[in-house]
């Protein structure tokens, strides 16, 4: 769905900005597909750098619960290991 934004809308875009010359060369052409992969390319460093942010604070929160139920699963084996020894 991006890409279809980013090669449709932004290229028709820059394309009417350039729609004051009478033709659009090669050149010209070929600076707009130069653009928009570059202005893509950014949109989707700043999504991977917003996502990795997203995940290194969910492997903390993660690595906090999965210590917490380690700690909060000691006092159930003292409370087994009591009963049995009492058996």
């Amino acid at each position: 769905m991006v890409p279809q934004w980013y090669f449709g809308k932004v290229r028709s875009e820059m394309e009417a900005a350039f729609s004051n010359e009478s033709e659009l060369t090669d050149e010209i052409k070929e600076q707009i597909n130069q653009q928009i992969k570059n202005s893509y390319l950014e949109e989707l460093k700043g999504s991977i750098d917003f996502n990795s942010k997203v995940v290194i604070r969910k492997q903390g929160y993660y690595n906090k619960a999965l210590k917490h139920a380690i700690f909060c699963i000691f006092p159930f084996i003292i409370c087994i290991i009591f009963y049995l020894s009492h058996k």
